[in-house]
């Protein structure tokens, strides 16, 4: 268990490099899988252990077999919204859309107006080549109506990657409609319209930032 939990956060340290994150969190799931077989229910800390344990596997890329461990990380109320998150991303890493859907659709029905993270969506998007298999599951998500502002910020920041600067802008104003006073929103646009060289709004933008 403990040498699990440190090759985890081995992996989790900002100082340490994208391979060798990989490979922590790969030492990680092999020894938390070791772990759940010879205390498949621990007395301590189980929400806890069913974490680490799923997103370990989840971290290294093992994302079909992180769906198994994920659905039972998700069990405990405390990893609800995680495990959500990554049963979603999991979902897109595999093509697999309408499940993704599925998984979104119970964050928003459990949680609200819940908080994508676009980091985490972005970063494994970019690690898998998924970047278009994401966009297209943001743009359904606009399309019928069910963003919320971090869905079309995530949007916006997969069409910038794409060069798409001006689709961009459209969904970060719509963002701004939904949210006036959102920083992280009008900084994006003042970084969008900088991009078209457009200054003038740009420096309305990051004046509205500040």
């Amino acid at each position: 268990r403990l040498l699990g939990q440190s090759y985890f956060y081995v992996g989790e340290d900002k100082q340490t490099g994208q391979d060798a994150s990989r490979d922590a969190y790969l030492k990680a799931s092999a020894t938390m899988q070791r772990l759940d077989r010879v205390d498949p229910v621990p007395k301590t800390t189980p929400a806890y252990i069913a974490h680490i344990m799923a997103a370990s596997l989840y971290r290294s890329g093992q994302y079909a077999d992180a769906s198994v461990d994920l659905a039972r990380a998700e069990t405990f109320p405390e990893n609800s919204r995680v495990a959500l998150q990554m049963r979603a991303v999991a979902a897109l890493t595999m093509n697999q859309l309408n499940m993704a859907d599925y998984f979104y659709r119970r964050l928003r029905g459990r949680f609200g107006a819940i908080a994508l993270e676009p980091a985490e969506l972005l970063a494994r998007g970019l690690e898998t080549g998924k970047i278009p298999v994401i966009v297209r599951f943001l743009e359904v998500i606009r399309l019928r109506g069910d963003a919320d502002t971090s869905v079309l910020k995530v949007l916006a920041l997969a069409y910038i990657r794409n060069n798409r600067v001006a689709d961009a802008i459209t969904v970060l104003k719509q963002s701004a409609a939904m949210k006036p006073n959102d920083p992280e929103t009008q900084l994006l646009l003042g970084d969008t319209h900088l991009m078209q060289r457009n200054t003038d709004a740009a420096r309305g933008y990051y004046a509205a930032h500040l």
